[in-house]
């Protein structure tokens, strides 16, 4: 839809939220947005993107980081206020909100789109688990991780430890989404490995699917996302020193 009225725009942005469709928008808008800290953005040319898991992402004509964003799992809603459009972005826990106020919206589309091919990110070697170790390490004081006496595999967890509360750790890692099957493989290593409250198990992945993330809480399991974008750049950094030595 090109140069939409505010109106239909609203309508047609409404109808795709409800229907779980992808959503870009090329548009003027301005942005604020109320969390921990407010933030403004004046009015300029950007591009919108409103995914059917909550997330909504505003960028600018240059770079490829939005230049403000929510995650998933928050809530998307619409109006139409004295001929501007503005879509919404909400969640609870934290509180926080995203407003993107559009009074000129040069494009606007939406589709049904389906992916479910795993994201393959070379192979599970040991330097991602090394990653995977320092990630959490510098996230919670005390927690000491190192690889287990045999390669992860065999029903063998990725990463073993003890936290600096004494209880012993063990963590699940998965380079693509984790799923129903990822959080039952981590509770039957805490199982095994004694359970009962004295064993925390920690799955890390890029995202969890919402069955897998209620699922791991009924558990007592935690989650920890993995950054695979900081893990590429890190990795090529490396690549790149080693190569020059």
């Amino acid at each position: 839809m090109l140069n939409p009225t505010s109106k239909e725009a609203a309508a047609r942005l409404r109808e795709a939220i409800s229907s779980r469709r992808i959503i870009i928008v090329v548009a003027n808008c301005h942005v604020n947005f109320e969390g921990r800290a407010k933030t403004s953005l004046g009015p300029g040319d950007r591009i919108i993107l409103a995914k059917r898991d909550g997330s909504l992402l505003v960028h600018r004509p240059w770079g490829y980081e939005p230049v403000n964003y929510q995650p998933d799992r928050s809530t998307l809603s619409v109006k139409e206020v004295d001929g501007n459009t503005i879509i919404t972005a909400q969640r609870r826990r934290p509180r926080e909100v995203l407003e993107v106020i559009c009074s000129k919206i040069y494009l606007l589309a939406s589709m049904k789109m389906e992916d479910s091919a795993p994201f393959v990110h070379g192979s599970m070697e040991a330097d991602l688990y090394m990653f995977v170790k320092r990630e959490l390490e510098g996230y919670e004081k005390g927690l000491i991780l190192h690889p287990p006496l045999l390669r992860p595999g065999g029903g063998i967890p990725d990463l073993v430890g003890v936290d600096a509360g004494g209880r012993r750790v063990v963590v699940e890692v998965k380079n693509e989404p984790a799923d129903l099957a990822a959080v039952k493989q981590l509770h039957a290593y805490v199982r095994e490995a004694g359970g009962g409250g004295f064993v925390r198990g920690i799955l890390v992945a890029p995202s969890i699917r919402t069955s897998a993330l209620r699922l791991s809480r009924e558990l007592g399991l935690e989650f920890f996302r993995l950054d695979l974008r900081r893990y590429s750049m890190q990795r090529a950094v490396m690549r790149d020193v080693q190569e020059r030595l």
